[in-house]
């Protein structure tokens, strides 16, 4: 295991979010009654999206660099991109171009709220994985894809095959990273970057736990900021609240060093 690799203009690193759109993301999100689930992530998902850009931008006098690719795929009763306006139908694009085409103008917000339809996860991974095999041939000394997948129940599909192939795709600095955060309407308390998954309450989390990938040093650090790790932590999470949402969204995206040029 490596991920040691610096995110840089001509190393940049690449980030996609899988967003469950299925119709049960209707449903409150645990901690806001008055807040549904699609509405909950599309929130968060937008502030990460922000904070993004603004670690990209080194200078006052112009805009972000080109450290990061960005992906949006939504899966319901459609899979596919879930960038709206100007970027609609591009599974990547560059942070600059995020800067440049939010949904409405002067206003920080790419993704925009859905519901309806199962739950395809195996065919959004699919999907996801022949953008990101193309991208990690496209930068084979990059730090690896990110993916952050958030659902908040069992797919209607076989994720396993795919998810085999998404997590073999990879750069020199290490293989594909896949998180997954499970969100809920009840108010438990959430699993967070467990280590083991003899504690997890069904076979739904225990697969969870199985497709998501151990936390590297940089992100490891940024979850044992606020919480007790066990080595081998794995960038999962279950029964979140919109807390934990946040929480995960902001350790999955640390990646390595400061970026500086």
């Amino acid at each position: 295991m490596s991920y040691q690799q610096e995110i840089s203009r001509q190393h940049p690193a690449c980030i996609m979010f899988l967003v469950d759109q299925s119709g049960s993301m209707l449903e409150p999100l645990a901690g806001d009654e008055s807040v549904t689930k699609c509405h909950g992530v599309a929130d968060a998902i937008n502030k990460i999206l922000l904070e993004l850009i603004l670690k990209s931008v080194k200078s006052h006098d112009e805009g972000p660099r080109h450290f990061f690719d960005i992906g949006l795929i939504g899966y319901g009763a459609t899979v596919g991109p879930a960038f709206g306006g100007a970027l609609e139908g591009k599974p990547l694009v560059s942070i600059v171009e995020l800067t440049q085409h939010p949904l409405v103008a002067d206003q920080p917000r790419w993704l925009e709220p859905h519901a309806g339809g199962p739950t395809p996860l195996g065919s959004a991974i699919n999907h996801a994985g022949a953008t990101l095999s193309a991208w990690a041939n496209a930068h084979p000394e990059s730090f690896p894809p990110i993916v952050i997948n958030i659902s908040d129940g069992a797919p209607t599909d076989d994720p396993d095959p795919w998810v085999q192939r998404l997590t073999s795709i990879a750069t020199e600095d290490g293989n594909l990273l896949l998180f997954n955060l499970n969100i809920s309407r009840f108010a438990d308390p959430p699993v967070m970057f467990p280590s083991r998954d003899d504690q997890l309450p069904n076979d739904y989390a225990r697969a969870l736990f199985r497709w998501s990938s151990v936390l590297p040093p940089s992100m490891f650090r940024e979850a044992a900021r606020t919480r007790p790790l066990d080595a081998g932590a794995r960038g999962f999470g279950y029964n979140g609240d919109f807390n934990a949402l946040v929480d995960f969204l902001v350790t999955g995206t640390q990646v390595v060093r400061e970026i500086t040029t």
